[in-house]
C-alpha cells in the first residue's frame, strides 16, 4: 500500500526562522487577486501553509465552543461574565488566525474588511477541510488551476512522517 502524500510549503515551520518567515510573506505576497478568479480564491491562496491552518482552526474551535458556552451564561443573565466570553471567543475564533499570520508570514495576509463576508466563508471552509482531512484534495485541485502556486510557495510532497521532519527544522 502507497503512504499518502501531502503537499506542503518547504519552509513551513513550526517555530519560524527570519528565513522562512521571509520565505512565507514573499509567498503570500506574491500574487495580487487579479492573478485569481476571485476574492476568495486569492484569500485561499494565503492560507496554505499547515502550522497556520491547524492554529486557525484551533482559534476556531476553541471560539465556537465558547461562543456555544456564552449561551448558558446569557441565560443565567451574567451579563458581566456574558460580556467577558463573547469578547474571549472573538479573540479565540478571529484572533488565533491574525496572530499566526503575524508569527508565520509577517501579517503579510491582509484582506479587505469590505469582503469579510467571503474571507469568513472561506476561512471556516479551509477549517473544516482541515479538520476532516480534505483539504490535502481540495490543494492539489487549486494547484492545478492555478499552477504557479506550487512555486510560490515551493510546494514539496511529504508523507505525514515528512510534515513533522519538515515542521521541526
Amino acid at each position: 500500500m502507497q503512504k499518502k502524500l501531502y503537499l506542503i510549503p518547504r519552509f513551513t515551520r513550526l517555530i519560524p526562522t527570519s528565513k522562512t518567515r521571509a520565505l512565507a510573506n514573499k509567498a503570500t505576497l506574491g500574487r495580487g487577486v487579479e492573478s485569481f478568479e476571485n476574492y476568495g480564491e486569492w484569500f485561499f491562496y494565503g492560507h496554505l501553509d499547515p502550522v497556520q491552518r491547524y492554529t486557525h482552526l484551533f482559534g476556531m474551535l476553541t471560539g465556537t465552543i465558547l461562543y456555544l458556552y456564552s449561551i448558558t451564561t446569557f441565560m443565567a443573565q451574567e451579563w458581566t461574565l456574558l460580556g467577558v466570553q463573547l469578547v474571549i471567543a472573538t479573540f479565540l475564533f478571529y484572533g488565533t488566525g491574525v496572530v499566526s499570520h503575524i508569527i508565520y508570514d509577517k501579517g503579510a495576509s491582509k484582506s479587505d474588511p469590505k469582503y469579510w463576508n467571503i474571507t469568513f466563508k472561506v476561512v471556516v471552509y479551509v477549517n473544516l477541510l482541515t479538520l476532516i482531512g480534505r483539504y490535502d484534495e481540495v490543494l492539489r485541485k487549486y494547484v492545478e488551476k492555478y499552477p504557479f502556486t506550487k512555486e510560490d510557495y515551493d510546494l514539496i510532497e511529504v508523507d505525514k512522517k515528512g510534515i513533522w521532519s519538515t515542521i521541526l527544522k
